[in-house]
């Protein structure tokens, strides 16, 4: 059996290729990208080539701030079965914001709510005005 995981999880263990990495020298990189980047095949990989044991510990011991937070709690909670365990969520979510795509329909609707907020301003601005002035 290689000591390296298979070409097929090249895409998921992208910094490095998957000649270089030792499944037990490198097994936290492993483990963590797998969990926070694969699916169901790269997820029956990991358990099939290591203990349950070994996965929790590497996720509890060795945190990587891998992590979507849904991602971060599905593996934590569902896959690894550590729902009562008290992790710290900062050591394991990376908040870098999703970017959403609009459309030109959602860009005009957005910029409409935002002159009928403007109007609003400076009507309640003028009203304000006129009180103080009296």
């Amino acid at each position: 059996m290689p000591n390296h995981p298979p070409k097929s999880l090249q895409a998921y263990l992208w910094s490095v290729d998957t000649n270089d990495l030792n499944l037990q020298q490198d097994k936290s990189y492993i483990i963590h990208q797998l969990f926070a980047y694969g699916g169901i095949p790269q997820w029956q990989w990991l358990f099939k080539i290591y203990t349950f044991k070994t996965l929790q510990d590497v996720f509890i011991n060795n945190p990587a701030k891998f992590y979507r937070p849904d991602a971060f709690n599905f593996v934590k909670n569902i896959l690894l079965l550590l729902k009562a365990k008290k992790l710290n969520e900062e050591n394991y979510v990376n908040n870098i914001p999703v970017r959403t795509t609009r459309s030109k329909s959602d860009l005009i609707f957005q910029k409409l709510d935002d002159i009928k907020k403007s109007i609003e301003r400076d009507r309640v601005k003028n009203y304000t005005k006129k009180i103080i002035s009296k």
